[in-house]
């Protein structure tokens, strides 16, 4: 009988642990920054052991190619609220947008978290316009 193969230190693991709903699978390793600095990092809240350690191979594959980036808490609004500030555009065009931002976008999905911002938030937000647009005019033309 072999021995069970392990993880070379710092090749990160998966492991478990308890929550009200059940057991949810965690993924714990130190990565290569894009600044060429190293990083403990952690991600929780897989439904299997499978997905934890799928995550983690993921994430070893992007510190080893050099793209890995820490998901980020930062909202879709802050993000938009950003880019419409940055435009190099006529001011005309840029209040236009900030309109539509605020009538629009922002009372949605201004909330999301940019890193979970999914085609499914889109897309219920196109309905939610094609079906209404706000409340006091017509609905928004497809």
């Amino acid at each position: 009988m072999t021995a069970r193969r392990r993880r070379s230190r710092g090749d990160g693991h998966a492991g478990s642990y308890v929550t009200g709903k059940g057991t949810r699978f965690f993924w714990k390793a130190t990565l290569d920054q894009p600044d060429g600095t190293r990083k403990v990092t952690w991600k929780r809240g897989y439904a299997t052991k499978k997905a934890a350690q799928a995550g983690l191979r993921a994430a070893l594959v992007a510190s080893a190619g050099g793209t890995w980036t820490e998901p980020s808490k930062r909202t879709t609004g802050s993000w938009v609220t950003e880019w419409l500030t940055g435009l190099r555009l006529s001011p005309a065009t840029v209040t236009s947008y900030q309109r539509c931002a605020r009538l629009h976008i922002l009372p949605h999905i201004g909330a999301v978290p940019l890193a979970a911002l999914a085609p499914a938030h889109l897309n219920t937000l196109y309905r939610k316009l094609e079906a209404g647009g706000r409340p006091t005019t017509r609905p928004v033309s497809r």
